[in-house]
């Protein structure tokens, strides 16, 4: 699916959602989509042909099936209020809220076959160091910054040119993705690439940096495995927050920090 931020309306969010599925599955119907959404088979059709609006009662059906963040979540309740608020007061606010997202999204998320190409950590740090101001957008210079090698600054440059998140004007490199991030529930071997560079980057913190250039922690703690999904959803929420806060201040930046945050099992429940 793609971002939920980009949804135009409720319709649209929907009939993209159906379409995915339908892609998997040739035989599932709107029948199949209503049921899952635990939506009457005709209030779907209506809405899905712009006959009528979802009542924002709805979301969570909605939030259920596509399995959506918390913050999605705010979004589509934003998005359900702004079409069927009865009082007109609450629509426009949530009009309002919208907007604010839609200027600011606080993420955007790359589809599986992009992010394999841009497995190796630098990619997405390049990102931000591109935004950074009064930088030198020379691959010599750029290399240098970053730590890597200046043939992997050129194919990662290219790639991210590729791939529509940066264009060259006039010897600068401009980003277009405001925030770039990936589907970290889905498992692949990119995923796992990406993490193992992070951890390294991190390893590398430990004797590099200066304990006021870094935070670095560790909790140990008993938790249900039923918690494990509830927890990952928390943090997903905070580090959302956290990185638009950020964003959001008029300080100008003057370096490329990363936030890395592992959630793992250190002994099973039962033994054996």
């Amino acid at each position: 699916m793609k971002p939920i931020y980009g949804s135009q309306s409720t319709a649209e969010l929907l009939a993209e959602e159906l379409e995915r599925r339908q892609r998997r599955n040739p035989r599932y119907s709107l029948r199949s989509f209503a049921r899952d959404l635990v939506i009457p088979p005709s209030l779907v059709s209506d809405v899905l042909a712009g006959k009528r609006h979802l009542a924002p009662s709805r979301v969570a059906n909605v939030v259920a099936c596509l399995r959506l963040t918390p913050m999605e979540a705010a979004f589509l309740e934003d998005l359900m209020q702004s079409e069927g608020a009865r009082s007109k007061v609450m629509r426009h606010r949530a009009a309002e809220r919208l907007e604010r997202y839609r200027n600011d999204p606080p993420l955007m998320q790359l589809a599986d076959d992009q992010f394999r190409s841009l497995s190796q950590w630098y990619h997405l740090a390049l990102l931000e160091y591109l935004q950074l101001p009064e930088r030198p957008h020379d691959h010599v210079l750029v290399a240098e910054a970053m730590g890597i090698e200046i043939h992997e600054t050129v194919d990662a440059l290219e790639r991210l040119q590729r791939l529509g998140l940066v264009r060259r004007v006039k010897g600068r490199y401009l980003v277009d993705a405001k925030r770039s991030f990936f589907a970290s529930s889905v498992p692949s071997q990119a995923v796992r690439d990406f993490h193992r560079g992070v951890l390294r980057q991190a390893s590398a913190a430990i004797e590099g940096q200066k304990i006021d250039e870094r935070e670095l922690s560790a909790s140990y703690f008993l938790m249900e495995q039923d918690h494990v999904e509830p927890s990952k959803s928390e943090l997903r929420e905070f580090r959302e927050i956290f990185l638009r806060n950020r964003r959001n201040r008029r300080a100008r930046p003057g370096a490329v920090y990363c936030l890395s945050m592992q959630l793992f099992r250190i002994a099973p429940s039962k033994p054996g």
